[in-house]
């Protein structure tokens, strides 16, 4: 778990900063791979969580679980460098993954 890691709303205020590099839809949740182009950090988010599914970030080892029903949840950021990544949203048995997303930067 990540120290960094929100319980937010999509990104609005700031939607300049942020870049949709990849969504995937399924069992009614959403995952979404976003890079902040203000701080160069990707983030995992899942939209519409069930409760104590988890969002993860792989190819960063970051996840967090959503802490009641419908939440949405993005892990902390992570200082890319050349590497697949993708986000995933779920339970183990109903998870929702973006395609993997080669990030050079």
């Amino acid at each position: 778990m990540s120290a960094g890691v929100s319980v937010v709303a999509a990104p609005s205020a700031a939607a300049a900063e942020w870049n949709l590099l990849a969504e995937a839809s399924g069992h009614g949740i959403t995952a979404r791979l976003w890079l902040n182009e203000h701080t160069r950090q990707l983030h995992a988010e899942g939209v519409n969580m069930p409760r104590l599914s988890t969002v993860r970030l792989d190819g960063a080892d970051l996840s967090q679980a959503s802490p009641h029903d419908g939440a949405t949840v993005r892990t902390g950021g992570h200082n890319w460098h050349p590497h697949d990544y993708r986000a995933c949203a779920g339970f183990i048995s109903e998870t929702v993954c973006t395609k993997w997303h080669r990030h050079n930067g």
